[in-house]
């Protein structure tokens, strides 16, 4: 009979033999045996090796920095102190720039260094164009200029008339097209200084000869001048010109802060000569067609004013004469007086003055 908990053994076919037993496996070392609830071992599965956990480190507890005991304090440590991750700290002093190699393809794409404008170049262009957005030419202009008045030719010589430069008034009005071409119409009155010699006769200071011009004007006027021209004796001159016309004006440049133009055109212009003479006032006047020519130079000091500088050469050809005697007043084509100034040897056309003006001018744009 086998005992308890052990299986029995098969019936034996060849006599009977000695009952035997099988030995219970031993616990391992690792394995050990947990007792089960009806009394038998049981082993625990557990690996061969297993490392136990390591005891976990206690995380220090972060509290306010210690206050510093009183008295002096020490220095903070120096830029040039060492850094525990970066080492010592180079020593303070000049740097010294690095040697210049050979150009790169690098340095070839570089704008700054292959010619191309920069950013800030780019900048200061886009601030120029916008700056001379702001001053354009064009529009309705206007401007006023005073100035001098100045005559050349030969009877403004010291031994004519001895003429003085004197004080001259003008102004334009028109309209300027897209900033180059500008048309309108332009005026201007002027006073100049004649410095005569007393007791001089008024003809004699044009070259002509009273005696011999009143018996040249008496044939060929027919009679209608009938005046005494040898008693006109002068004490006192004056000298006032006006000019009235049409401007063509071509600028040199269309907008900006400097603006630069020259013009031309034709006009009206009177020469009115004043004497006091021992017959009483005398006046001689001389109309002609005047063909300015203006060079102006401003400077916007606004976007709708410029202030500047303008010359004009006002060059006449005179057409017409009103002598304006005591006795009597009547006008004289130039072309009489002229061949009455031939049989002299006078050339009275080319020797009446030639006008000239510089001044400030005041430019104003609608």
């Amino acid at each position: 009979m086998a005992p308890p908990g052990q299986p029995a053994s098969p019936p034996s076919t060849s006599g009977p033999t000695a009952p035997t037993t099988t030995p219970s496996p031993a616990p391992s070392p690792i394995q050990p045996v947990a007792p089960s609830i009806s009394g038998r071992s049981t082993p625990l599965q557990r690996p061969d090796v297993m490392e136990a956990p390591a005891p976990r480190r206690p995380e220090p507890v972060m509290g306010p920095p210690p206050l510093p005991p009183p008295g002096p304090q020490p220095p903070p440590p120096s830029d040039s102190a060492a850094d525990p991750m970066l080492g010592p700290l180079p020593p303070a002093g000049p740097s010294i720039a690095p040697e210049a190699g050979p150009r790169s393809a690098q340095d070839d794409d570089d704008p700054a260094l292959d010619g191309t404008p920069s950013p800030d170049a780019a900048l200061a262009e886009a601030s120029t164009a916008k700056s001379s957005e702001r001053y354009p030419h064009r529009g309705i202009v206007g401007d006023l200029r005073v100035g001098t008045l100045g005559c050349i030719g030969p009877m403004c010589r010291d031994e004519r008339h001895a003429v003085s430069p004197g004080v001259r008034v003008g102004g334009f009005f028109g309209g300027n097209i897209r900033g180059w071409v500008e048309l309108g119409i332009a005026g201007g009155w002027g006073t100049m200084k004649p410095g005569i010699t007393p007791g001089t006769n008024a003809l004699l200071l044009y070259g002509l000869d009273p005696a011999v011009l009143q018996q040249a004007l008496f044939a060929q006027a027919a009679g209608l001048l009938n005046v005494d021209l040898a008693g006109l004796a002068v004490s006192e001159a004056q000298m006032r010109s006006v000019q009235a016309g049409p401007r063509l004006r071509i600028h040199l440049r269309p907008r900006g802060r400097v603006g630069a133009f020259v013009g031309t055109g034709a006009g009206y212009h009177l020469l009115r000569n004043r004497y006091e003479t021992g017959l009483g006032p005398l006046g001689l006047d001389f109309h002609g067609v005047e063909v300015p020519v203006e060079a102006n130079l401003s400077v916007y000091v606004r976007p709708h004013l410029a202030v500047g500088v303008q010359f004009d050469y006002m060059w006449t050809w005179y057409g017409l004469a009103v002598l304006d005697h005591p006795q009597q007043r009547v006008a004289l084509p130039m072309r009489v007086l002229q061949a009455a100034g031939e049989q002299q040897g006078v050339d009275l056309r080319g020797e009446l003055p030639q006008l000239w003006t510089v001044g400030l001018a005041l430019r104003g744009r609608l």
